[in-house]
């Protein structure tokens, strides 16, 4: 399983030198190139001159292969300065002594929390790596943890829709022999009531991975998905990752029609007509996409469904976004979407976003991950 690699560039005035970073893969090491969008030549950095304080200022962007991009800017009087396209153990253990000196002059500060952190510590990680690490714990531990929303089917009984909704949920695929596959993995998803620790949930988004460029073909022998949980490393395969999540039963994955069924399954909205969509499903005389506007009472509800304790949205939760439609025409027309990887994408991406007001959810997967 690959895992991240990371390169940045920083510049110290003092000792008029660029000094490099970079983390090192779990496997080995070897070189990557440094990316630049400003490079004039292969190997320099281009600067760019600003005329109102008569500097050349100069943008290093580096990218992990998860997409995080890290960016380091200066200013220098000159025009273009030689850079290293080769990096040694030697420049390794040089830039991890550098650090260790920044850390001692409490250049570097992480303000983590004490008991979280001991339980969190990686001691197998480089200098360079822990930095990184902690820097990600430090942003990431001040986010809030949401409980949850499940859904009660007794409310819904008592109004004598929860069976046309369940039915709804059941997808079946009839192979040309006549054999049939029930999915009941949405169901699944709307009742999973696991508890929620939040120690679990950020070690757990701090080293989640999700390989979204794998082979689709390859999704049930390829490992894609990579996180830690108490102190142990785990790669699975989407398939595997289904399992664990309970969205799909051991024997469910060894029915013959599964990896066909499991093969076609759609992973996003891409060449959904969104307009064609609503049209058909929106009160008449209405051009706003809202809840209110909906013509069919049981699509309705499936929104509020999907929107509460799938995408676990706290605003503009009356509002149809292009997600929603396409995910509620899936049920309302018969098809179903790879829930595993739906879920995997929405928790990297989240795990990604570390922004203070943004929120964690998907606790109670992350239990049921650990206990499985």
């Amino acid at each position: 399983m690959e895992r991240s690699l990371v390169m940045e560039a920083y510049f110290n005035p003092f000792k008029n030198i660029i000094v490099f970073k970079k983390l090192i893969d779990h496997l080995r090491s070897f070189p990557v190139a440094l990316k630049n969008d400003d490079w004039g030549s292969e190997g320099y950095g281009s600067y760019k001159k600003i005329e109102r304080d008569g500097a050349w200022h100069a943008k290093f962007e580096a990218s992990t292969l998860s997409r995080r991009k890290f960016i380091r800017s200066f200013k220098t009087k000159e025009k273009k300065r030689k850079l290293s396209g080769k990096f040694t153990s030697d420049d390794i253990l040089k830039f991890n002594n550098f650090l260790d000196l920044r850390e001692a002059k409490r250049a570097i500060h992480f303000d983590l929390q004490p008991g979280t952190y001991e339980y969190l510590k990686w001691s197998r990680l480089s200098a360079g790596e822990k930095n990184v690490y902690n820097e990600t714990l430090s942003k990431l531990q001040v986010r809030q943890i949401k409980v949850p929303r499940l859904v009660n089917w007794n409310i819904f009984a008592d109004y004598d829709c929860e069976d046309d909704l369940l039915d709804m949920m059941k997808i079946e695929y009839m192979h040309n022999d006549g054999d049939v596959f029930k999915d009941h993995s949405w169901e699944n998803v709307f009742s999973n009531g696991e508890k929620v620790y939040r120690v679990w949930c950020l070690e757990f988004y701090l080293t989640m991975y999700f390989n979204r460029k794998v082979d689709r073909n390859e999704i049930m022998r390829k490992k894609c998905i990579w996180f830690r949980l108490c102190k142990k490393e785990h790669v699975y395969t989407l398939s595997e990752f289904t399992v664990l999540l309970g969205l799909y039963s051991e024997i469910d994955v060894q029915h013959q029609l599964f990896e066909t069924y499991f093969l076609r399954l759609m992973i996003n909205d891409e060449g959904f007509n969104h307009e064609a969509y609503w049209s058909r499903i929106r009160q008449p005389r209405t051009g706003k996409k809202k809840l209110t506007d909906i013509r069919y009472p049981l699509l309705h509800i499936m929104h509020k469904i999907l929107v509460r304790a799938f995408m676990h949205r706290s605003r503009s939760i009356d509002k149809l976004q292009k997600p929603d439609l396409w995910l509620l025409s899936l049920l309302d027309e018969g098809h179903n979407a790879n829930v595993a990887w739906i879920l995997a994408e929405y928790i990297f991406k989240r795990a990604l976003s570390i922004k203070e007001s943004s929120e964690i959810y998907e606790g109670h997967f992350v239990t049921r991950l650990q206990e499985s």
